[in-house]
């Protein structure tokens, strides 16, 4: 029997649910979703599109995990939390996978993807002060286990997951430096070229941040004569390394002559050593070489004439050599041992004629791809030895003709070719970016693999794909950008603080609490809100909240995003309201 005093309370697993849903509400993707996606007539509940789409974002980030068929039954066990974000009742079936895969239809179209992105990114841009600058683009490719469609998007392409025989299609990132924040997704079919992907990505960039002064950074790829031409007929810079289509061999052979013969002066590049827990520089090393010249360049762009001065950089990076060396030296031993293998004489081996030999020591420098390198030389001795008389055989005299292999490398064209490797052609037509902070720039490309990796492994999990719908796929590709998206900001957000603090974050490792740094990840700041709950109820009429303490390291994350120290005790206040009806 209840009577008044008995407490009427409940137990609320908050996690850091309610620090997403604050995130969120301050990026606004439901409310800009909203503006470009009606819902239909059918549609059940009082959540919206775009809120329906929030919920399933942080479902996704809290738990790594898009699979469509998980969503319900965990937001289910979690209807009291939700309600409480959105002020609002709550189904689970809100989160079903029917209506999940219905909004990735939409999500698929590319002329609304469009208007959302460019739209996001303009909020974005505003909300956290960005200064769009510098861009970086790369493709990349998910391997899926649905069927190949020549007709569609599914092909068989050069697969960047190290899947060949899979179907995949293949997508294409711009992303705002210095954070990695997505700025634009483009899907086309898993094989196509990568060279036309870059100036319609680019136009849409441009869409959002505006022309003129950005600097686009991108692969050997986005060299293209059209791409290039374009950047700077739209008044933008560009920087990426030189194909052998803009720069043949010939030519580069030139231009690395001039640099071993002493006939330019190689400038040092230099970068700074950072300690990732006190973000301050330890050291500077030394990590390349290089000069710089220009080039006059011209070109037809749309019935157009364009023409500019190109800077080419001509470097050398010290490691790459070094690396490539290394392993010139390890091809040219495993092709000695081979070679002097070839005349050893060991019972039950087969005798091989000189022809033969020849044949063999071809296929080996071929193997090892040292042809000019090892100079080999095969004659024929003819050992006399004399033989005794025997009973009935008379002493005789036998020769006997064996084959000699003398191996001899070619220490000059050794020398010739170590001092060819390492070399990298950049082109651009940024006219004060320095030498140094141009190649560090390039250097920088990495920034977007990290994205690329975060999309397709964790703690997103794009790859590998198993929808069978196309556009569902596509819808998928484009969610999960939003989503990278959160995870970019919160991560660039804090690092920010952390600097203009001058200070460390500590309390974030499990089991290491003296441990510091200066640059954690989103998913170590997530991982520090687990196991947070609370329970909430009535004492006699009275509403009470017994929340579990927050950790000092929680507070100042809270505080790093810009939110309240009592974010969580105010989402509690929820429960303090009558229940939606």
């Amino acid at each position: 029997m209840t009577t008044k005093s008995t407490p009427d309370a409940k137990a609320v697993r908050l996690d850091d649910l309610p620090l997403l849903f604050a995130i969120m509400e301050r990026l606004q993707i439901n409310t800009i979703l909203d503006q470009h996606l009606s819902r239909h007539l059918n549609w059940a509940g009082e959540l919206s599109i775009g809120q329906v789409v929030v919920g399933w974002l942080v479902y996704v980030l809290s738990q790594s995990d898009h699979r469509l068929n998980r969503v319900e039954d965990w937001i289910g066990k979690r209807l009291d939390v939700y309600s409480a974000a959105y002020g609002k009742s709550v189904r689970a079936l809100d989160f079903s996978d029917d209506r999940l895969a219905d909004i990735l239809d939409k999500l698929s179209d590319p002329a609304l993807w469009t208007k959302f992105e460019t739209q996001l990114n303009q909020h974005l841009i505003r909300v956290y002060d960005l200064n769009p600058q510098q861009v970086r683009l790369d493709p990349s490719t998910i391997s899926t286990y649905a069927p190949v469609n020549e007709q569609g998007l599914l092909q068989l392409g050069h697969s960047k997951d190290g899947r060949p025989g899979d179907a995949q299609l293949k997508f294409q990132l711009g992303m705002l430096d210095p954070l990695a924040l997505p700025l634009v997704t483009q899907v086309v079919g898993g094989k196509s070229a990568d060279d036309p992907l870059y100036a319609p990505a680019i136009r849409q960039i441009q869409n959002s941040i505006g022309t003129g002064g950005k600097t686009y950074i991108g692969d050997s790829k986005m060299s293209a004569i059209g791409t290039r031409a374009f950047l700077v007929a739209s008044g933008d810079y560009y920087l990426c390394p030189l194909g052998e289509k803009q720069l043949p061999p010939s030519e580069r052979e030139k231009l690395i002559q001039a640099a071993v013969d002493g006939q330019v002066e190689l400038r040092p590049i230099r970068r700074e050593r950072i300690d990732l827990t006190s973000n301050q520089p330890t050291e500077i090393e030394e990590i390349a070489e290089g000069y710089e010249l220009q080039v006059p360049v011209a070109t037809s762009l749309d019935l157009t004439n364009v023409q500019w001065q190109e800077r080419r950089l001509i470097i050398r990076s010290i490691s790459s050599a070094r690396v490539e060396a290394r392993n010139l030296d390890a091809r040219l031993t495993r092709a000695d041992a081979d070679l002097e293998e070839l005349t050893i004489r060991k019972q039950g081996k087969r005798r091989l004629s000189k022809e033969q030999i020849d044949q063999a020591i071809a296929k080996i420098l071929e193997r090892y791809r040292v042809e000019g390198l090892i100079k080999t030389c095969v004659t024929i001795a003819i050992n006399e030895q004399d033989v005794r008389a025997y009973k009935n055989r008379g002493a005789e005299t036998r020769a006997e003709a064996e084959i000699v292999l003398t191996i001899q490398r070619d220490e000059e064209s050794i020398r010739n070719l170590k001092e060819r490797m390492g070399w990298r052609f950049y082109a651009t037509n940024h006219p004060t970016l320095e030498l140094n902070e141009t190649v560090l720039a390039y250097r920088e490309q990495y920034r977007i693999e990290d994205g690329i990796s975060r999309l397709k492994g964790r703690p997103l999990g794009l790859s590998p794909m198993f929808l069978q719908s196309e556009s569902r796929m596509i819808g998928l590709i484009n969610f999960l950008t939003i989503a990278l998206r959160v995870l970019t900001l919160i991560e660039f957000q804090v690092r920010q603080g952390l600097k203009a603090e001058g200070q460390s974050l500590k309390g974030i490792y499990a089991g290491q609490k003296g441990r510091q740094s200066m640059r954690p990840s989103t998913e170590l700041l997530l991982d520090g809100f687990k196991e947070i709950n609370a329970v909430v109820g009535k004492v006699k009429g009275e509403f009470f909240v017994l929340l579990d303490p927050l950790s000092e390291a929680q507070k100042r994350i809270l505080r790093l995003l810009r939110l309240d120290d009592d974010l969580y005790q105010n989402f509690l206040s929820y429960f303090q309201k009558p229940a939606p009806g």
